[in-house]
């Protein structure tokens, strides 16, 4: 009996023993499972060590499970041992998939088809609402661009649901217009892009829209985007990529609409090892093709979206942008500071304003010489094109002398020196920290069109490249592109769409020989033109060798013709310019005062510098006689007359087209013409 009673009690032991190595070996083989299927996210990496890692779990697995099958027939200390022994090896698999799930999502987070836009309703700060029931019956402005998601799709949305009068809608040709009434006080309440403050505050008379105006009300709408990537394209071919650098005062990346403020575009040759790198002006007289192809500043794109942006970089540059990064410039800062600062020799001492555009005690100060930069002052060095009146005040002579030096080009050179120290210090990582904190930075501050398949991908070309770079023969070479233009103050209107600002905007406009030159380098870096070989080298032995750099140089080919200022001039001149360029002229004859000339022009009803591709008819006042004056008037006549001399000035300027600001644009307009239209 006690035999008997010993066995039933073994048994017994044994089959609780069962029960309890099956649940944690269950557990074990979910985990390794989970884990297997998470090293498989990786597996276009480093494909062989995936595999390998793999092997190596699975074995240890089924060792564990046939040790765990024997343990539990032993004495309850080896069995205790073997669980322990399951459960740490669980802890392990477990924390492994964890971590490894975490990074993919990282990644994953900033490849993404979507884009979040948002529209807020804008209002003066002295107004007393505080949110969208204190409209009313007010009237509100909105954009007539039905293209526009921030500014007609979702203001319309907001309408409908909110109920509001749509007969108190007023509809705007652009948002300058809508925000320039707001700020005359001939609107209340106006929708805008909710980036707003950051988009307008380079324009004249904009600069204190974050101190003068506030948001009362919010709405975002995500979208799929339309830009996506290419799905046939391969990374071992030649590719584009658009670097899109986006000025907010959020962090984060998720809005729409943004300020082209940098733009990058690289092509690469993963043969050669060769990377072409343009930037972009960002007041570059550009096509911007979600503006029906109207010229404009090529910054102004970002208004309207990643996709706009991207579509009218490939129109400018003949070739497709394979993919883009939206980058955050408050994740500059972020990325700077988790690789711990990167080093830049600085040309000379400057200050600026931080990443929340802030003065006073939180100005950044950058010295002259080598220095290391943190984030903030990395961001400055990328971020300051010139000396401003906060800068003269904030900073000292020291910071503010050398203003002549600094330009959007000098900008845009010191952009791309941050990204090389950027790029040198990731190839010198070791810490698991680091990479961690890399991807925290640039997770919330960056978003792509790539598949999340490409982007694990650029690894495989970063170790191509270390490897090959090992070989004299095959090392990485970065081509500098450079787009020379010249300035040109610009009428912001189309006569033909009626879109425009109506103000005179500086603008710079690229020799059109400039930029063949740096479509062909990039044509022949992603192989879709024959390379065409340099058969002249000069040098001297008294100068420093100076590398040439592609679309730098002295060019005449312009591809812009601006209305000229035809006020006080003959005729004659209108008529030549305009059979020349196929414009109708309409000429009104009138009596002239002294002061003009028969056969001479008093108004013009297109202004001056305004860009002929949007002007099809011109409306000219001209002088056919010439008023009789008595030398003998009465006070009220001579009143009389000025005020109907006043009068003429108004209507004939338009407002934007008076004397002053015509003789401003003579020698840019004239500069342009052919000889025989010269005034």
């Amino acid at each position: 009996m006690i035999a008997l009673a010993k066995k039933r009690k073994i048994y017994k032991a044994t089959k609780e023993r069962k029960i309890i190595t099956f649940f944690f070996l269950a557990i074990l083989i979910i985990a390794n499972i989970f884990l297997i299927h998470n090293i498989l996210l990786f597996k276009n990496i480093e494909t062989l060590l995936c595999i390998c890692i793999i092997t190596i779990l699975l074995i240890m697995m089924f060792i564990t499970i046939i040790l765990s099958n024997k343990a539990k027939r032993k004495s309850k200390r080896v069995f205790t041992i073997s669980l322990i022994a399951i459960i740490l090896f669980t802890s392990v698999l477990l924390t492994g998939s964890f971590v490894i799930k975490k990074m993919y999502n990282k990644i994953y987070k900033i490849s993404t088809n979507y884009t979040t836009h948002s529209t807020s309703i804008v209002t003066l700060n002295s107004n007393k609402a505080n949110n969208i029931d204190d409209i009313k019956d007010n009237q509100i402005g909105i954009l007539n661009d039905k293209s526009s998601i921030e500014g007609y799709e979702i203001p319309n949305q907001i309408i409908k649901d909110e109920k509001l009068d749509e007969k108190k809608v007023a509809s705007y040709n652009s948002y300058v217009e809508m925000i320039q009434e707001l700020l005359d006080g001939n609107i209340e309440y106006i929708f805008l892009p909710t980036n707003y403050t950051v988009m307008f505050s380079s324009i004249e008379g904009f600069e204190e829209l974050a101190n003068t105006t506030k948001i009362i009300y919010t709405r975002e709408l995500e979208k799929e985007s339309e830009k996506k990537a290419q799905p046939s394209k391969n990374l071992t071919e030649p590719f584009s990529i658009l670097l899109m650098g986006v000025d907010s005062e959020y962090e984060g990346i998720e809005n729409g609409s943004f300020n082209g403020d940098a733009l990058l575009v690289l092509t690469f040759n993963p043969e050669t090892l060769n990377t072409t790198i343009l930037s972009i002006p960002r007041d570059s007289y550009i096509p911007i093709t979600c503006m029906n192809n109207r010229r404009n500043k090529i910054t102004n794109a970002g208004w309207y979206g990643e996709t706009c942006v991207v579509n009218s970089v490939e129109k400018f540059l003949d070739i497709d942008i394979d993919y883009y990064f939206k980058i955050n410039f408050k994740g500059v800062v972020s990325l700077v500071d988790a690789v711990d600062g990167i080093d830049i020799d600085v040309p000379y001492s400057f200050c600026e304003q931080n990443s929340n555009r802030e003065w006073g005690r939180k100005t950044i100060f950058v010295d002259a010489g080598k220095q290391h930069l943190n984030g903030e002052q990395a961001l400055a060095y990328a971020r300051h094109r010139k000396v401003t009146d906060y800068m003269v005040y904030y900073c000292g002579s020291k910071y503010v002398k050398n203003a002549n030096y600094w330009n959007d080009f000098i900008r845009g050179e010191h952009q791309q020196e941050v990204i090389s120290g950027i790029l040198n210090k990731l190839s010198d990582i070791k810490s698991f920290n680091t990479i961690e904190e890399i991807l925290d930075s640039i997770s919330n501050n960056t978003s792509t069109n790539m598949s999340i398949d490409t982007i694990l991908s650029l690894y495989n070309i970063g170790k191509d490249i270390l490897s090959k770079s090992n070989n004299a023969n095959n090392s990485l070479s970065m081509q500098r592109l450079y787009l020379t233009g010249y300035d040109a103050t610009i009428y912001d209107y189309n006569f033909i769409i009626n879109q425009g600002t109506k103000l005179n905007l500086y603008n710079y406009i690229i020799y059109e020989d400039s930029l063949e030159e740096v479509i062909q380098a990039m044509k022949e870096n992603l192989g879709l033109s024959d390379i065409k070989p340099n058969k002249s080298f000069s040098f001297s032995v008294e100068e420093p060798y100076t590398p040439y750099i592609i679309g730098q140089g002295q060019y005449s080919k312009i591809g812009v013709t601006l209305v000229p200022n035809w006020i006080g001039k003959d005729i004659s001149k209108a008529e030549a310019f305009a059979k020349s360029y196929g414009i109708t002229l309409k000429i009104d004859y009138i009596e002239g005062s002294s002061s003009y000339s028969i056969g001479q022009i008093t108004s013009q009803s297109v202004p001056a510098g305004t860009d002929i591709d949007g002007v099809r008819n011109i409306t000219l006042k001209v002088v056919n006689s010439i008023k009789k004056e008595n030398n003998i008037k009465e006070d009220d006549d001579i009143n009389n007359d000025t005020n109907d001399k006043n009068k003429s000035n108004n209507n004939n300027n338009n407002s934007n087209n008076n004397k002053e600001n015509n003789n401003s644009l003579d020698n840019d307009i004239d500069n342009q013409l052919p000889e025989d239209l010269l005034p």
